[in-house]
């Protein structure tokens, strides 16, 4: 009778309590088992299960005091960063200085007159040869089209001459007129039986010239 009554409590065990976690003092058989576990739970939920799972399967205290549980670290909010910030301030700043300065040189420029014409001197650099086009009438924006022209490497393509420009001109065609060397035509009549000399005079007569 002892034997069955002690074989009693045993039998009635309820399958829930082989559930139960484990105290501190379970055998090392068990701590086999939570590994395996473990790692077909990081199987199925990755790293980020990781780590929590390894604290919620560890054995527990018999007082019911729990370890804590592992968050993992949240993801670093680059885009709220203030030099992430000012970046995207100054590609902002940037990107509206060349919409207005393209807008600008793609502006037909103010003239004196329908039709003005302006000469560069042989030997110009850029700053001069602008100085010559506004001294002329054609009202550019020198720093402007300098900015282009150097931006462009037209400053070391600048051929002197004569030019003529209309209503409606921009400033980009005008660089692309004194770089290409479009210059306007004039006439030298030319009577014949003159000589060189009188040739040459009339050659020096010549505003164009």
């Amino acid at each position: 009778m002892a034997r069955s009554a002690a074989a009693s409590p045993k039998s009635r065990t309820s399958p829930s309590a082989t559930t139960a976690p484990m105290p501190f003092n379970s055998d090392s058989s068990a701590a086999f088992m939570i590994v395996a576990r473990v790692r077909s739970r990081r199987r199925s939920r990755g790293d980020a299960g990781y780590y929590s799972d390894c604290i919620s399967l560890l054995p527990q205290p018999a007082d019911g005091y729990r370890l804590p549980h592992h968050d993992p670290d949240p993801p670093c909010d680059a885009q709220g960063h203030p030099a992430m910030r000012l970046i995207k301030l100054g590609v902002l700043a940037l990107a509206l200085a060349a919409m207005y300065i393209a807008w600008q040189v793609l502006t037909p420029v103010r003239l004196a007159a329908p039709t003005v014409e302006f000469s560069i001197q042989r030997g110009s650099a850029l700053r001069a040869a602008t100085r010559q086009i506004v001294e002329a009438g054609v009202g550019v924006s020198p720093w402007q089209f300098n900015l282009i022209a150097r931006l462009t490497s037209a400053d070391t393509h600048i051929k002197a001459g004569s030019y003529a420009v209309s209503s409606g001109v921009t400033s980009w065609d005008i660089l692309r007129k004194i770089t290409q060397g479009d210059f306007t035509l004039d006439e030298v009549v030319i009577i014949e039986g003159w000589t060189f000399r009188q040739m040459r005079a009339a050659l020096d007569a010549h505003p164009a010239i």
